[in-house]
């Protein structure tokens, strides 16, 4: 059953919003403090890459406006990788769901720092992902309404810091922090860029809601290139400006990068006003991706690549199985984290990298499905093709060599495991096919 709970450009592009300013805004000026204010190049390759692939997936919602986005459009270069794109992307985001769980119970620590204690902290993420799989479950309007709250008062925080953080901006104090990751300037900027991919996770979003939205034809692009772009303009503007503040040891020390801003800007009093603005709007942000994982797996639910289940919808046309399926996979892996003794920090920084170097497949692949295409493309659609791609292989460049390995097992098996189902399933259709060529009548 289709859901009749559809959403226009507004709420469609702050929900792109939502999914890209949720944990990168709130933690990333203090991930890249390891690194040094160096770090703004990688953030402007990481522009260019945000904003190729967003004209990439614009075109593509054009031309062909798929109901699962980014999966679909790797099944149409090759069923094989149609597979392993579902079970990637299902992947990548199940483990950026908990990097963002890990951020906005972090922001919500400093209104309560019992909440640091690793123990109640992941017991406080797992009753968040079921709050919000129940919000979910109500459909999309519910997680844009929420996103939107959000939204809102993050830019209510940055428009604060970025316009009277400029007042106090030191450029002696930013040329000062260049570089302090020890390395050459190359090498740290390469790395930065893998954290930045991380806060454009996202550029995909509307593409992936395509069937809950108003005119996806013309919806999803104009909502995908509005978001995109008013997000590039906060992550440099603001994470530039805070690299004229504070020191790079100062940054990397506090959890809570914009909680530091305004209390220093302005007054103490504001922090925990900042804390509960950061935590609402990953709850937003936590929200809108719970949906969207389980809209990617209803997909392979269709396609027989995942079981039948998670293609089972509520009245309201929401995958609401698969939500609480994943709910009990996020749930899984915090009992894990408690077993292992892991705090906030720990689980944030492990979960980031891998999603981001795990969505990389995906992205590429919906790159070659827009070359594969054989209509007239343009220069500029060519070249961000281009710059797409090379933006894969930078990011993928900044990773260390326990994260690359990580990455290339998961990928070798989830390739071993789609051929192997790609092959039964082509053995299956020619046993269907026997009894038919041998029952039909001789020339």
């Amino acid at each position: 059953m289709k859901s009749d709970y559809k959403i226009g450009v507004g709420l469609a592009t702050f929900l792109v919003m939502a999914n890209m300013l949720g944990s990168g805004i709130s933690m990333v000026p203090a991930y890249m403090a390891s690194i040094g204010t160096v770090g703004m190049i990688s953030w402007l390759i990481a522009i260019v890459g945000a904003v190729s692939l967003a004209l990439v997936f614009s075109r593509l919602a054009i031309v062909d406006p798929a109901e699962g986005g980014i999966v679909a459009y790797a099944s149409k270069v090759s069923p094989v990788l149609g597979r392993q794109t579902q079970i990637f992307y299902v992947l990548a985001n199940l483990t950026g769901n908990l990097a963002v769980a890990a951020t906005s119970i972090a922001y919500f620590s400093m209104l309560f720092p019992v909440m640091q204690d690793p123990l109640i902290a992941s017991i406080a993420i797992i009753v968040e992902t079921w709050i919000l799989a129940f919000i979910a479950m109500m459909g999309i309007s519910w997680v844009a309404r929420l996103a939107t709250l959000g939204v809102v008062m993050i830019a209510l925080q940055i428009f604060s810091v970025g316009s009277y953080g400029w007042v106090e901006f030191s450029p002696v104090l930013f040329a000062k922090n260049w570089n302090v990751s020890g390395t050459g300037d190359l090498s740290a900027i390469f790395s930065g860029v893998l954290v930045c991919l991380w806060s454009f996770l996202g550029v995909e979003t509307a593409s992936v809601n395509s069937g809950l939205v108003k005119n996806p034809t013309r919806t999803v692009p104009l909502a995908t290139m509005l978001g995109v772009g008013l997000v590039c303009v906060i992550y440099f503007l603001s994470c530039t400006v805070i690299g004229g503040l504070f020191t790079m040891k100062v940054l990397a020390s506090t959890p809570a990068p914009w909680v530091l801003a305004v209390s220093t800007l302005f007054s103490p009093k504001l922090g925990p006003v900042v804390a509960a603005a950061e935590f609402i709007l990953c709850f937003a942000s936590l929200c809108s991706w719970i949906l969207i994982v389980a809209e990617a797996a209803a997909r392979a639910g269709k396609d027989g690549s995942l079981p039948k289940i998670f293609a089972e919808t509520n009245a309201r046309g929401v995958p609401a199985k698969g939500i609480i399926i994943e709910a009990c996979i996020m749930t899984a892996a915090m009992i894990v984290a408690i077993v292992l003794k892991q705090n906030l920090v720990s689980i944030f920084g492990t979960t980031a990298v891998l999603a981001s170097l795990f969505v990389l497949f995906p992205y590429f692949y919906s790159i070659l499905y827009l070359l594969k295409r054989k209509e007239k493309k343009g220069a500029l659609l060519t070249s961000a093709a281009i710059l797409g791609m090379l933006f894969c292989f930078i990011a993928i460049a900044g990773g260390t060599q326990v994260q690359l390995a990580l990455t290339l097992i998961v990928a070798l098996l989830l390739f071993l495991f789609t051929v192997r189902a790609d092959h039964e399933e082509v053995a299956l259709e020619g046993e269907e096919r026997s009894p038919e060529l041998q029952s039909a009548p001789a020339d």
